[in-house]
């Protein structure tokens, strides 16, 4: 028996191009009629808090097998095509507003783009402000999606209804990290993961907010920073102000412990019951990072130092293919970026290598679907 699952789909659609071929009938005519006549689901709005992400899969319930996977995120947002001719102050609060989670990191990236293209070096404080802009971030995205959004999948009410021998298992099996967390069964940390009244659920939001009043107090407002601008940020701190926001960060020390205690224990569990766990996933080990956090010492906007201030972020950049380090250059990473347009309402440079951007700054070829060639349906570059 093949069942059709999706996922909630949150946002409505004006118009999508066409499923890809190779799904079958049914799930091409699923994402059709939930995509393409626009037809919204009503249900929990902690649901849709990821944005517009909706996954369908085709499953053969008597093999237990997923049969077909399918991801589609209909709306086009096209936030590039908002920043031309705009006043170079308002770019990072527009692109900002791409996402309603992490306009954070949207602004920091604004930021960089317009200091590389300014020529404009930012303070060794305004650097540090902004990483930490950037941790406040962190703390509330990882928080969210460990039990807000991920959490639930892994609770009782979840185990107890779909896999009840896990479950049973759960309400024997003793925690190794209890002295950390405090929970001394599984069972006890899978009822306080379930969805909006589980003791980790709400102890997720109360410290989301957290985070948020701490990037606040630097950003201005969350999520869409009134500070982060080209050059630094366009605020002044003293040491009470510092030491205030130390005072609310504080916290994550202890917290990032007990989390991180919560989902050794469930992980070892799950593997231990199910060792066909351990095959979720797996694929090859393949995985890209532009890094993370610039050193106030080393960062200087410059496109053609990039190399260098990218290898002393405190995240460094790397791509791994095949689990074997393939470059560790920022430049060769941003080089080597391309889009996908086939499904998309966008159209890329013509065969006849029409493209803007044949190099970069240092000479790296571009290939006519990176990123900074981007034109919409009626063919107007960005």
């Amino acid at each position: 028996m093949n069942q059709v699952l999706e996922a909630d789909t949150p946002h409505r659609a004006t118009e999508q191009p066409a499923p890809p071929s190779h799904l079958s009938a049914e799930l091409k005519a699923l994402i059709q009629a939930r995509h393409l006549l626009g037809v919204s689901k009503p249900g929990d709005l902690a649901k849709r808090i990821g944005g517009s992400l909706a996954v369908y899969c085709r499953a053969d319930l008597t093999a237990g097998k997923v049969v077909e996977v399918a991801s589609v995120a209909a709306p086009f947002k096209g936030y590039e095509a908002l920043l031309p001719g705009r006043d170079l102050g308002q770019i990072g609060l527009v692109s900002s507003t791409a996402s309603g989670l992490c306009g954070g990191v949207h602004a920091t990236a604004s930021a960089l783009c317009l200091e590389m293209a300014l020529g404009l070096a930012p303070p060794a404080l305004g650097i540090v402000l902004r990483n930490l802009l950037l941790s406040c971030q962190y703390f509330n995205d990882n928080t969210m999606n460990l039990f807000v959004l991920a959490g639930p999948d892994y609770s009782q009410a979840v185990f107890e209804r779909t896999n009840p021998y896990i479950w049973r298992k759960a309400e024997h099996a003793p925690c190794r990290f209890a002295a950390v967390h405090g929970y001394p069964m599984i069972s006890d940390i899978m009822t306080d993961l379930n969805g909006g009244e589980g003791k980790l659920y709400k102890e997720a939001l109360a410290m989301a907010s957290l985070a948020r009043q701490a990037y606040i107090l630097l950003g201005g407002k969350y999520p869409h920073s009134e500070t982060i601008v080209p050059g630094g940020v366009s605020i002044s701190v003293d040491a009470n102000t510092l030491e205030t926001f130390r005072t609310m960060v504080e916290p994550f020390a202890a917290y990032s412990e007990k989390a991180a205690a919560v989902w050794d224990d469930v992980f070892d569990f799950l593997l231990e019951v199910q060792p066909a766990y351990q095959e979720l996933g797996r694929g090859p080990a393949s995985m890209m990072d532009f890094g993370q956090w610039d050193h106030p010492d080393h960062y200087n906007a410059s496109y053609q130092d990039c190399d260098d201030w990218g290898s002393k972020r405190w995240a460094s950049p790397a791509i791994v293919l095949d689990g074997k380090l393939a470059c560790d250059r920022l430049s060769k990473l941003n080089a080597g970026l391309e889009e996908g347009l086939d499904f998309s309402h966008r159209r890329g440079a013509a065969p006849t290598g029409e493209n803007s951007f044949q190099v970069d700054p240092l000479g790296n070829p571009l290939s006519a679907d990176h990123p900074w060639d981007k034109r919409p349906a009626n063919g107007q570059q960005f």
